[in-house]
């Protein structure tokens, strides 16, 4: 269950979330089909998680991934009752070997990231 405070977080970024974001989620109808499995990388509080699991519906899957603890403590509480959502605390890249991960503090959607040379 959502704390009192998580839900209020939750509801202002659903008003305040960019347009851009909302155009998103009315147009992943377009791209996505019922039964589809969805990977949500980045998943953070589960904005997209559960536009992704309403179009995949109970046939599709729907596997999130958010490596701060915070926000991944968030989806599991939201998500973890759903047997066709896969929750995943960790990050990931399009390359094999060690990285750092940097977490920007007051902008966490700016947090990723960087390959070690």
């Amino acid at each position: 269950m959502l704390s009192v405070k998580q839900r209020i977080v939750r509801s202002i970024a659903r008003v305040l979330a960019p347009v851009s974001e909302k155009r998103l989620a009315r147009n992943y109808r377009k791209f996505l089909t019922r039964g589809a499995s969805i990977a949500d990388v980045g998943a953070h509080e589960g904005l997209h998680t559960v536009q992704f699991l309403r179009v995949a519906g109970a046939g599709g899957r729907v596997a999130a991934f958010e490596p701060l603890p915070r926000y991944f403590g968030m989806l599991r509480d939201e998500f973890q009752r759903y047997e066709n959502v896969e929750l995943h605390e960790v990050a990931l890249s399009n390359f094999v070997g060690q990285a750092s991960f940097t977490q920007a503090n007051g902008a966490e959607a700016e947090s990723g990231l960087k390959q070690s040379l």
